[in-house]
This record gives C-alpha cells, sequence and structure tokens, in this order.
C-alpha cells in the first residue's frame, strides 16, 4: 500500500543505440534525423517547458526509445532536484551528451571505442567538421542519400553542441529548432 508505480509505454522497437550500434536493424537518413529531431525537442521540453525544469544527466543513444512508429523518446532522466547555482551548467552538459548523439547518427560510430583513433567520437570528429571535412564524417554503411547538405548541416549544429566552453553551446531550443529544420529538409534526401 502506498507504493508508487512508473508505468511506460512498450517500446517495440528498442533504444537507437541498439540501431546504431547492436544490428538491430540499420536506420535510413530519413528516419535518422527524425530521431534526432524528436529526440532534441524531447530534451527542449524537459529544459525549457516543464517547471521546474528537468536536466537529464545522462543523455546518451541507449537512453532514447523508439516506438512503433519509429518516434523517439528520451528516457531514464534523473528527477533530482535541481540546484539553482548548477542548473544551467547541468543543461549544458546535457546539450554536449546530446551532441555526442548527434554524432552517433551522423557517423555510426559509437562514442567511445577503444578500437578506435582516437577512441572519443568528440576526438575524431570535431577537428573534421572544423577543417570542412564533415562528409568523411558520414557513415558509410548506410546510402548516401542524393542530397547530403542536411547531414552537413547536421555537422554543424554538433560542432556548437560540443564545444569545449559550456557558454559557447546553445540552448537546447535553438539546437531542437535547427533539427527542425533539418528534418524537413531532409525530406529530399
Amino acid at each position: 500500500m502506498g507504493e508508487r508505480l512508473l508505468v511506460y509505454e512498450f517500446m517495440p522497437h528498442g533504444t537507437l543505440h541498439d540501431h546504431l550500434h547492436e544490428g538491430l536493424s540499420s536506420l535510413n537518413w530519413s528516419l535518422r534525423l527524425k530521431i534526432a529531431m524528436q529526440a532534441g525537442k524531447g530534451l527542449e521540453y524537459l529544459h525549457n517547458k516543464v517547471v521546474p525544469p528537468i536536466v537529464h544527466r545522462d543523455v546518451k543513444s541507449s537512453n532514447i526509445l523508439l516506438d512503433s512508429d519509429w518516434g523517439a523518446r528520451i528516457a531514464d532522466f534523473c528527477l533530482l532536484a535541481p540546484n539553482e547555482k548548477d542548473l544551467n551548467q547541468d543543461m549544458k552538459d546535457d546539450i554536449y551528451n546530446f551532441g555526442i548523439v548527434l554524432l552517433e547518427i551522423l557517423s555510426g560510430r559509437k562514442a567511445y571505442d577503444r578500437d578506435c583513433t582516437p577512441p572519443s567520437i568528440v576526438d575524431w570528429a570535431v577537428p573534421h567538421i572544423r577543417k570542412g571535412k564533415a562528409a568523411a564524417l558520414i557513415d558509410r554503411f548506410v546510402a548516401l542519400p542524393r542530397n547530403v547538405e542536411p547531414l552537413l548541416e547536421l555537422a554543424d549544429i554538433v560542432e556548437l553542441t560540443v564545444r569545449e566552453n559550456p557558454s559557447e553551446r546553445p540552448d537546447m531550443s535553438v539546437v531542437a529548432a535547427s533539427l527542425e529544420q533539418l528534418a524537413k529538409d531532409g525530406l529530399i534526401l
């Protein structure tokens, strides 16, 4: 008596991580952009629409669940009361980690892979993006779309989200709006 239960909708397509890294199934570019946009909107909702704001604190591809329509749902967030002093920094940490998820979506590579040099996806990708060579990041195991521009724009969004200085990272509402536009543009992939 007096027990509390969390009840979740069944997510038949598992996690984003399952599809990107565990061989569950390959995701085409339109679906990847849709998932990125919906996950971004979910994180924006937690940061900017809920009162008090919710900081996820564990954004990663295994915490993005996929429903029967391939809709993305952010899961497993921490329900700690936010410390007002640390709230902005914690949100910026979420944005950084979401940038890592976006890199996984773009490249198909794990966030950290000891078999790769360098093992950190951020350390590998950011120099390519800054040199204008973001095309080298695109997952080569998924057929290239006719128009790669939305994928290159995704790389530009990533570069902003994973900046070393948290104050240089955009607010999640900016990231979500950019991803929404990309998903619309991506329909012509």
